[in-house]
């Protein structure tokens, strides 16, 4: 009798155990340098976002020799590790905004730096001026009542659930009586972009750059808008203004230069771009992606091979490239 009351427990609590280690999987605890002063609630936002990150942990720190740099790290994010490169860094600027939010002393000129540590992706760092930042929240401070708020984080989930559809309708709700709210416009641009309608995302990325010229990432973004609207001259020259605003060049430069000078048949100017932006950055994976495309457009199947083959081992491939790595270990048999 004892040995069936003990089974009939066990199987009881089986479910709930189960879930209990389900809940436990991804905490949001955040540990937090004793010299960063958050708010009770934005510490308990920015634990509600690393959860929803799935995050296995995370730190916040700050060097003693460095009062004005603070340092975040994110360890193993499920969502970030499965997110397009475009909506990494949407998560990551938007959890830098949910920490701005809420420091209690935040200093001029103070600089966040969000690092995001994967296993089995490459790392990924980001750095923000706090100030900046802050200049931006600013015009959400403002806003009356939480009605709009409440619609811009409907559009944020919506988005992450790849609904562009209905995060555009949350955000047309707010930009129409806020239109210079830029975290709502940065969103809605992305969310066109998505659906490639690219002349509305184009209008919004405008009006950020109005709000803000001296913010590259605006220009950035509109030259890739340009060039999926074949407007290549319009493109370089939002590139140039790029380069001129951060006085550098960095991967997604490079191949989107590469791009361009390919669509006007530029070919020994791409193969420069795409070449520097693979001795940049051999780790990434588009890199090797995007130099595959230029020799395919060459019909250099023995060097798109051999960079297929190279972005094979840093993640999973397209079905279209799958297949194609598969002719290409044909091809090598001898």
């Amino acid at each position: 009798m004892k040995k069936r009351n003990h089974l009939f427990l066990l199987f009881f609590m089986a479910p709930i155990m189960f879930w209990s280690c389900q809940q436990n999987q991804y905490p949001s605890r955040i540990n937090i340098d004793e010299d960063i002063y958050l708010s009770d609630e934005g510490k308990e936002k920015i634990e509600k976002y690393l959860s929803g990150l799935e995050a296995q942990s995370a730190s916040l720190d700050k060097e003693s020799y460095l009062d004005y740099e603070i340092f975040l790290t994110v360890e193993n994010s499920r969502k970030m590790a499965e997110s397009q490169s475009d909506k990494q860094d949407w998560i990551s600027q938007t959890l830098a905004r949910v920490i701005t939010d809420a420091l209690v002393y935040p200093d001029d000129g103070m600089t966040l730096n969000v690092k995001f540590n994967q296993k089995q992706t490459q790392d990924r760092n980001y750095i923000y001026s706090i100030d900046s930042i802050l200049l931006v929240n600013s015009l959400t401070h403002n806003l009356p009542g939480d009605a709009f708020q409440s619609q811009l984080e409907k559009a944020q989930v919506a988005y992450q659930n790849f609904d562009f559809e209905e995060t555009i309708g949350h955000l047309n709700n707010v930009i129409d009586y806020h239109p210079e709210w830029v975290e709502a416009l940065e969103l809605r641009a992305q969310a066109f972009t998505e659906m490639e309608e690219y002349e509305y995302a184009r209008e919004d990325y405008e009006t950020l750059k109005s709000l803000n010229d001296s913010n590259y990432r605006y220009y950035y973004r509109l030259a890739e808008v340009g060039f999926a609207m074949n407007l290549y001259a319009f493109a370089q020259e939002k590139l140039d203004t790029v380069i001129m605003l951060t006085d550098s060049m960095n991967t997604a430069t490079f191949i989107l230069k590469g791009n361009i000078a390919m669509e006007n048949l530029e070919m020994d100017q791409a193969e420069i771009y795409f070449h520097k932006a693979v001795e940049l950055a051999p780790e990434t994976q588009e890199v090797w992606l995007a130099r595959r495309e230029y020799y395919l457009k060459k019909d250099d199947d023995i060097n798109a091979c051999h960079d297929l083959i190279e972005a094979s081992k840093l993640g999973p491939l397209s079905q279209e490239e799958s297949l194609a790595l598969k002719i290409c270990a044909i091809y090598e048999q001898p």
